[in-house]
């Protein structure tokens, strides 16, 4: 209880000497501040406060709620039309198309929830930056999380089920309808656990997504492996939808053997339970629910960002001295104390009014940083949630046009002298603002557009002293210009000679002077003034040159250089599995498989690269590939085979590229087998039962070979297009 005192005592008498310059750091909080009641209150209004923050952030991504649940309707439409109820007759044979759309629910349903795994993952930055301020404990965010997205789940599912139940001609009892829609919106609530819980374990929102691998079902697996099938929640969801469905009354024919046609079509699926084993998936999917969030929970109280300190920042700590040297023992040793109090500022409403109607933005800010009193300004500026009391506020604010922290060593003994004619150059003296600003030690930094002007390098520099002023837990604020065009792209040379043969080639440039910094030399023949002194338009002559056109190079690298990593992906996937699942040992049918499993892997990264081109952020990315790869589960031909999609639908089965990849796959492993196997109690060889089936011919081997050659190309082609010429960048 003392360390708690401790703390709120601190951070009260910090905002109350803030708001109140005439308080004392020796007055304390009442001690009825910290009686059960008010802890009572401050919990019932942190609970409040989180709920609000989830609501609004749920509502700043509403395109991306809205997309899932509208590409879920979308699929429910496109899967009625593959599933079609007059075609859906009860048969042992028909009872596999059955099974296949009750395991394409749990797919669709689960795949739907763990879009929120990139979600989750872009949110934690500020999550770990609230929390290590003691905003609020990690369970304060994670049951919001959890509590909000109940609805959200819950609609979906409805959609689903509504739309394809009867459409599918699922068994027509009203209870099993709720069944199926219980179970499937129990696996949705559970896969959104499962994407906070992965995404606060990795942290990274793309690694994450290779970790979200879900255990599929499996009828035979070896006694060390059964552990797998048991700790997979669509494990529990394919059990009790197939036992809702397969223990309804139209599956209760009795057979020769004694057992209903449900029975026997469970047993061989490796589901024969009971029907009352309904309750133990629909619990076993609430436990899941459960364990997700307490793991979701402990690891937001116990992760740091990557490269995150093992400490926190506090007041006297010694910063790390930022110089010029590259050694990092040398500079951990170099270090001043930097007492000061992190303080966060908002605006509401803020408006300014002058006399003459000419405000910039500019302007603007040297009214927020309380340098500027002419005008009218009306709204609310809060400084650590309270409002500005001008007379602190100046203490603990400073104003900078530009800054710099670094590299200043080697000059730290030159004469500033006189702009353009003596001293530091107006680079330099434009590092050496921040400098003087920062002798005060502010809390509150503003910076007026502190990368125009600077050449890239000197921007660069100066944007990361901004992210090393940031991490010391000030609060910095920085207007900054919209990004401009492309003037040039490409090598620089030796002494940066190409970019000035380049320059130089344009009629009325000025010619470079030997004792000058080509940087320099080049922002001023080419900023505004210049321009309209030549008419020239030096973006559109970039275009116009020889070195727009090297970006197609470019591009053929990104593409060209993940082929080397798919080689040999694919070699250390064959030398393992081929060997493992017990292939035939033929040259010919490994080459075969070879070939097909690298050109599979080659053209998914490159259509996973085309997602991205196409999408303004990974989150919508995500999105838009989890929509794609459900629907090419849906064509695949294998949970409904190929010969079996109506006559109408048949053009989304050859479009998949999937397809394929099976085709090829089975195809040159089995298709030439005679070996006589038993199906649906008739005898028929392997070969021919792959023909009837699934209408994979061995004499066709060679279009799925072209195929399957063409799809990387074509999935490259379209990257490297669009890459070109979509461009979502806002500043």
């Amino acid at each position: 209880m003392h360390t708690h005192t401790s703390l709120w005592t601190e951070f009260w008498e910090a905002r109350e000497e803030l708001i109140d310059p005439s308080f004392s750091n020796h007055h304390a909080p009442e001690s009825s501040l910290l009686d059960i009641k008010g802890e009572e209150m401050a919990s019932h209004g942190m609970n409040q406060a989180c709920l609000a923050q989830e609501w609004l952030l749920m509502k700043r991504n509403s395109f991306i709620h809205v997309f899932k649940s509208g590409q879920l309707v979308v699929i429910a439409l496109v899967t009625m039309t593959v599933f079609k109820r007059t075609q859906m007759t009860v048969d042992m044979v028909h009872s596999n198309y059955y099974m296949g759309s009750l395991f394409y629910s749990a797919i669709r349903l689960m795949t739907n929830g763990l879009a929120e795994l990139p979600l989750t993952g872009s949110r934690l930055p500020i999550l770990y930056k609230q929390r290590d301020l003691y905003f609020y404990p990690a369970w304060s965010y994670t049951v919001p999380a959890a509590i909000l997205k109940i609805p959200f789940s819950f609609l979906d599912a409805v959609l689903w089920t509504a739309l394809t139940y009867y459409a599918i001609s699922y068994s027509p009892e009203p209870e099993r309808f709720f069944h199926q829609l219980l179970i499937l919106f129990l696996l949705h609530d559970v896969s959104v656990s499962q994407a906070h819980f992965i995404a606060s374990v990795v942290r990274d929102p793309s690694a994450a997504v290779s970790f979200n691998v879900s255990t599929l079902l499996v009828i035979s697996l070896p006694a060390w492996l059964e552990w797998g099938f048991w700790i997979s929640p669509l494990t529990y969801t394919q059990i009790g939808a197939s036992l809702n469905e397969f223990h309804a009354p139209r599956w209760e024919k009795v057979s020769s053997s004694n057992a209903t046609m449900g029975q026997q079509i469970l047993r061989s699926h490796g589901l024969n339970f009971s029907d009352y084993f309904y309750w133990i998936p629909v619990g076993a999917l609430l436990g899941f629910w459960i364990v997700f969030n307490i793991g979701f929970t402990f690891a937001l109280r116990v992760s740091k960002l990557k490269g995150e300190d093992s400490t926190n920042m506090t007041h006297g700590q010694e910063l790390p001295h930022v110089g010029t040297s590259n050694d990092v023992s040398e500079r951990k040793k170099k270090g001043i104390v930097l007492p000061f109090e992190p303080i966060a500022i908002s605006f509401e409403n803020v408006q300014d009014y002058v006399d003459t109607p000419k405000t910039t933005a500019s302007s603007r800010y040297f009214w927020f940083s309380g340098r500027k009193t002419g005008g009218i300004i009306e709204g609310e500026i809060r400084i650590g949630g309270y409002p500005k009391v001008q007379e602190t506020y100046a203490r603990i604010s400073a104003y900078s046009e530009f800054l710099q922290m670094i590299e200043l060593d080697e000059i730290k003994h030159a004469l500033v002298g006189k702009p353009g004619l003596s001293g530091v150059s107006n680079e330099q003296r434009k590092r050496l603002t921040i400098a003087v600003e920062l002798v005060s030690n502010p809390s509150i930094i503003f910076m007026d557009e502190p990368t125009s002007g600077p050449e890239a390098r000197a921007a660069a520099i100066v944007m990361r002293v901004v992210k090393n002023v940031v991490n010391t837990m000030r609060t910095v604020l920085i207007l900054m210009k919209r990004g401009g065009r492309i003037i040039y792209a490409g090598e620089l040379g030796k002494h940066s000679s190409k970019l000035i043969q380049y320059f130089e080639e344009i009629p009325g440039v000025p010619k470079f002077n030997a004792n000058r910094n080509p940087a320099t030399w080049m922002l001023e023949v080419t900023g505004p003034s210049a321009e309209a002194q030549l008419g020239s338009d030096f973006a559109y002559l970039y275009k116009k040159s020889h070195l727009c056109c090297t970006s197609l190079a470019e591009r053929t690298e990104n593409v060209s250089i993940e082929i080397p990593y798919i080689l040999l992906q694919s070699l250390l996937f064959v030398t393992i599995t081929y060997p493992a699942i017990n292939f035939y040992w033929s040259a010919y049918k490994m080459i075969w498989y070879f070939y097909s499993m690298f050109c599979t892997l080659l053209y998914f990264n490159y259509f996973g690269m085309l997602a991205v081109s196409l999408s303004p952020t990974f989150e919508v990315a995500s999105v838009l590939t989890s929509l794609c790869f459900t629907l090419m589960d849906l064509f695949t031909g294998f949970i409904i085979p190929g010969p079996q999609i109506p006559k109408w639908r048949v053009w989304s089965y050859w479009i998949c590229p999937m397809v394929w990849s099976l085709k090829a796959l089975v195809t040159s492993q089995y298709g030439d087998i005679k070996k006589e196997i038993s199906v649906f109690g008739e005898p028929k060889s392997i070969s021919a039962f792959l023909k009837s089936y699934y209408g994979y011919h061995h004499e066709k081997l060679g279009v799925a070979a072209f195929v399957l050659f063409s799809l990387p190309l074509v999935f490259a082609l379209a990257f490297a297009f669009f890459i070109a010429k979509l461009n979502f960048q806002r500043r």
